[in-house]
């Protein structure tokens, strides 16, 4: 029979089943990747959800074995820190725009040596200091060492969930500023779910800062458990779904001769672009990329984006977006779209979505009246 003593420990179990299942899912997912780029991302999703796994089953101790806790605490501290390092690479290497950048050893290099003080601390703690330490048992000697290591994991928590998190977001708005130039389907290049997952992890720290204020008993504690649980269960189920689905767009490295041209055979001019963008109607593939034009015109995407910033005045994206709107136009005189309906135009003309579409049309207007001013 489950007695309300063990209603906190069942709580972190949730989250833990849900990591368990999206790491399996990953794991079997791992033989379907065909390039090295995706398996590594693959395996550090792996690493996030066993990492995650462990830290729930520190809380799992915490409430149902004490001593087994207080053995268990200096991996409890580790997990809390490699999991959002980890994290954080992820979202390093899916927002990479220079493959030869690799993250810095110092971020995981930091949570190690925190954790190898920890051991050194706690195997020279006795097992009762430590209870001490973590629970307050009374009467028992509650200084050394160890007392101020527990209280350190508040600290390490509050940073960790903020900073990486923050990073993550300065990452994913670098990204941005770069992948217009190269993809013309913003929705997949945006990464909104990263957003959402910082988010949500920040939303962590302040729920840690309510718990101060809350009145500490067991029901209060349980439901501030599954509250803390929510956005567990979401970022683990976003990070599988949209990982799985290859909801993202990575831009590849260039070789090391895909530099401006200055020879005629690789320099094109207005009219041939121009001639090549009527003729081949790139733009109706939704997922095209500058890569894609480069390729036809026998030169590099670098040229390219640059040629485009410097002859129209805008990015690639926004410069396909032109293309893809007057297309639609043209689908819309035609008389042999006449049975078509509005939807199906929009896709035809090279739109993945109607919210694609309404996005390129707002900023196609504001663009438009800023003109005309």
């Amino acid at each position: 029979m489950i007695t309300i003593k063990l209603l906190p420990a069942i709580a972190c179990m949730a989250p833990m089943a849900c990591a368990f299942a999206c790491l399996l899912l990953i794991a079997a997912d791992i033989r379907r990747s065909t390039t090295r780029y995706g398996r590594e991302l693959r395996l550090l999703l792996i690493i996030i959800y066993l990492t995650s796994i462990m830290g729930w089953l520190g809380l799992v101790f915490h409430f149902i074995h004490h001593a087994a806790f207080a053995w268990y605490y200096p991996f409890f501290l580790c997990t809390l820190m490699i999991n959002r390092v980890t994290l954080y690479h992820f979202v390093y290497d899916l927002t990479s725009t220079d493959s030869k950048k690799q993250l810095s050893p110092l971020h995981y290099f930091v949570p190690g040596v925190i954790t190898v003080v920890a051991l050194v601390i706690s195997f020279q703690t006795p097992l009762e200091q430590k209870l001490a330490a973590i629970y307050g048992t009374k009467g028992a000697n509650i200084q050394g060492w160890f007392f101020y290591l527990y209280y350190i994991a508040n600290i390490v928590f509050i940073v960790y969930n903020t900073v990486y998190p923050l990073l993550g977001l300065s990452r994913r708005r670098r990204f941005l500023r770069i992948a217009d130039d190269y993809f013309s389907n913003p929705e997949r290049s945006s990464l909104n779910w990263i957003c959402v997952i910082m988010v949500l992890i920040l939303v962590t720290v302040l729920m840690s800062l309510i718990e101060l204020f809350v009145k500490n008993n067991l029901l209060s504690e349980v439901y501030l458990i599954f509250i803390r649980a929510l956005p567990s269960f979401v970022v683990c189920v976003m990070l599988c779904y949209n990982l799985i689905s290859e909801n993202y767009i990575s831009i590849e490295p260039e070789e090391e001769t895909d530099t401006i041209p200055h020879n005629g055979e690789k320099q094109i001019s207005r009219a041939r672009f121009e001639k090549y963008m009527h003729r081949c109607k790139p733009y109706t593939n939704p997922n095209l990329r500058i890569t894609n034009i480069a390729i036809d015109l026998n030169t590099n995407r670098t040229y390219i984006s640059v040629f485009i910033n410097h002859e129209y005045g805008m990015n690639f994206n926004r410069l396909v977006n032109s293309y893809r709107l007057r297309e639609l136009e043209r689908l819309r005189a035609s008389a042999a779209s006449a049975g078509h309906s509005n939807i199906e135009l929009i896709l035809q003309s090279g739109f993945n979505s109607y919210r694609s579409y309404l996005r390129a049309k707002s900023d196609d207007d504001a663009s438009r009246t800023i003109e005309q001013f």
